[in-house]
């Protein structure tokens, strides 16, 4: 972790900021996801030092150029969850200037429902309805592919709301994201429906 705080001083003031987090990967090991589930899990630490946190929404820009191999992580601890957790969820993929992610999206709900595994079930896909939070990251472009420009919004149930699923799910779809050729910084942003 390179930085953090409370409030980012290049944020947009409408964006509803509660914490952030500055992390550096440069390359992810062969046989490892790209580590999002121990980054929310420290975040979570740190951001339970402010208090009680009902958070709404989740957004990780996530490093899909560091993965040389995508190795798609097992979610066999979240299969004997109570079923009431599950949570209705939007989920939006956002590619920046590089426009390559909206033209994988039917492939990518297709992976996502095809794989062994409870933590997302996929419903629908569109490239049209997003969810505002997903429209404004809370920091400047410069650092990464922005702006914002090329999303697909993906609407399904996730295991339970979470930051071990959030962050599961981050890794699992940065890995989706890379095996369908993806080489860009991809921003995900994930709300409760």
């Amino acid at each position: 972790m390179n930085d953090a705080g409370p409030e980012h001083p290049l944020a947009d003031p409408a964006a509803p900021l509660v914490a952030w987090f500055q992390v550096a990967v440069d390359t992810v090991a062969d046989d490892r996801p790209l580590p999002v589930q121990p980054f929310l899990r420290c975040a979570g630490d740190v951001a339970a030092r402010i208090g009680d946190l009902d958070l709404p929404a989740v957004q990780v820009l996530l490093a899909v150029q560091a993965l040389d191999v995508p190795s798609l992580p097992t979610a066999r601890w979240f299969e004997g969850g109570d079923r009431h957790s599950r949570t209705p969820i939007r989920v939006t993929l956002d590619s920046g200037q590089n426009p390559s992610l909206p033209a994988a999206a039917t492939h990518l709900r297709e992976e996502m429902n095809r794989l062994d595994q409870r933590v997302f079930a996929c419903e629908s896909h569109s490239d049209t309805d997003h969810d505002p939070k997903a429209m404004r990251p809370p920091f400047d472009s410069g650092f990464w592919n922005g702006p914002p420009r090329h999303r697909v919004t993906f609407s399904g149930t996730l295991a339970e709301w979470s930051l071990d699923a959030l962050g599961w799910l981050g890794g699992f779809l940065a890995d989706l994201s890379a095996q369908d050729g993806i080489t860009t910084p991809v921003l995900l942003t994930v709300t409760r429906s």
